[in-house]
């Protein structure tokens, strides 16, 4: 138990450690700058959606022009919907501390023990432990 204790504790340094070299300035501060500008991408998108529906209403006469219309519409809906997958997927490798315990500390955990019951109890534990430290630490 202690072991596991210990790993937990190493795979929780390891979490900060990322997530400190992933602050500005840093050297892993392109992965957060691409995380960061999907939301910008999707507040960006969302506002074009909402001007397209707004134009939508005095288009409805030229059929060209509707369809056209609806078109950028439906292309700027695919496009929000990559923009939500990709802040969602890239949130737990690099936006939260503490939901990197379960990508790069579940990692650690696989690696060193393999699939057991010991991976399971030990992420939650990466999270407090990450949590924890994280608000100990000046970040907070």
């Amino acid at each position: 138990m202690s072991e596991l204790i210990i790993n937990c504790l190493l795979a929780s340094f390891m979490c900060l450690g990322i997530n400190l070299a992933m602050d500005e300035g840093m050297i892993l501060h392109f992965m957060r700058e691409w995380y960061l500008s999907m939301l910008d991408n999707i507040e960006a998108t969302g506002a074009k959606i909402e001007i397209l529906n707004n134009q939508l209403a005095f288009k409805w006469d030229d059929k060209k022009a509707y369809n056209k219309l609806t078109w950028d519409i439906e292309a700027q809906k695919s496009k929000l919907a990559y923009y939500i997958f990709m802040y969602y997927i890239l949130k737990p490798i690099c936006g939260c501390v503490t939901c990197m315990a379960s990508v790069w500390g579940g990692g650690y955990l696989l690696f060193h023990y393999h699939l057991s019951i010991n991976v399971l109890i030990g992420i939650p534990v990466i999270a407090f432990f990450n949590y924890t430290l994280y608000k100990l630490s000046n970040h907070a």
